[in-house]
């Protein structure tokens, strides 16, 4: 009787251990007109989704998992997910900003980029992380609408360009040719 007991008990510890180890499918879908980025909260399974395309990441069962996103048309943000047990949970990212890809076409170094929508007096904080050499090109997310920006080059220079109208799900481009 002790050795059916602890066979038992032996089963279902394994039975529960094996459901707190198991994994579970995210199905992450991407429904942009452009690339996002998804990883696990842990820096882990990064994935680089095309537009109107789909991932799959591995989350871990029975806890939750925090997924981190961003794209050109979907702000940055995070969410947490669920999951109960293996099997499949899915995730829409949807649209919610459009973008302005900047080409830096002059022969200056662009060193910073500040935006503001049209008929605000508050510039933004630098939206480039790095100085933007001449022919390199970096896309700028914002909400829909029309914005202003101040460039500031590698001589000190400032460059103003006005009335660039932004659409949801949109990338516009610029051509930033400097005039000195």
């Amino acid at each position: 009787m002790t050795k059916r007991l602890l066979i038992l008990v032996s089963i279902l510890a394994l039975l529960i251990l094996s459901g707190c180890l198991a994994e579970a499918n995210l199905k992450v879908t991407n429904n942009s007109a452009a690339y996002v980025t998804v990883w696990l909260g842990n820096g882990y399974q990064m994935q680089h989704i095309q537009p109107n395309g789909h991932a799959f990441l591995s989350i871990p069962a029975l806890q939750s998992s925090q997924i981190y996103y961003e794209g050109a048309h979907i702000k940055p943000g995070n969410i947490f997910i669920e999951s109960e047990g293996s099997g499949t949970k899915y995730l829409q990212l949807n649209p919610d900003c459009g973008a302005l890809k900047f080409i830096n076409s002059s022969n200056r170094d662009v060193r910073e980029i500040n935006v503001r929508q049209s008929g605000s007096s508050l510039w933004s904080s630098n939206k480039i992380n790095n100085w933007l050499l001449s022919g390199q090109e970096t896309s700028i997310s914002l909400d829909p609408g029309f914005w202003e920006f101040r460039v500031r080059d590698g001589f000190n220079d400032i460059h103003y360009i006005t009335s660039q109208e932004i659409k949801l799900d949109i990338t516009t481009p610029y051509n930033f040719f400097s005039v000195r």
